[in-house]
């Protein structure tokens, strides 16, 4: 995965820190989801082979961020 973190759509953000938190965590916050964001970032997950490292820190500092601000 060539992209840099800033050339990431949502949907990717979104796969990428999914695949970052596990599969249980992962699966507990898709359970919140609709069918059709779902459908979106698991075709996203898929498509995804290899997360480079400072894209994945790039994208949880992102969430870090985020979340503190809520």
């Amino acid at each position: 995965m060539a992209q840099q973190k800033d050339k990431l759509d949502g949907i990717r953000r979104a796969a990428i820190l999914l695949m970052c938190l596990g599969e249980e965590t992962a699966a507990r916050v898709m359970r919140e989801m609709a069918d059709d964001e779902i459908f979106r970032i698991t075709r996203a997950m898929a498509e995804i082979d290899h997360i480079p490292e400072d894209v994945k820190l790039a994208v949880l500092s992102e969430f870090e961020l985020s979340a503190e601000s809520q």
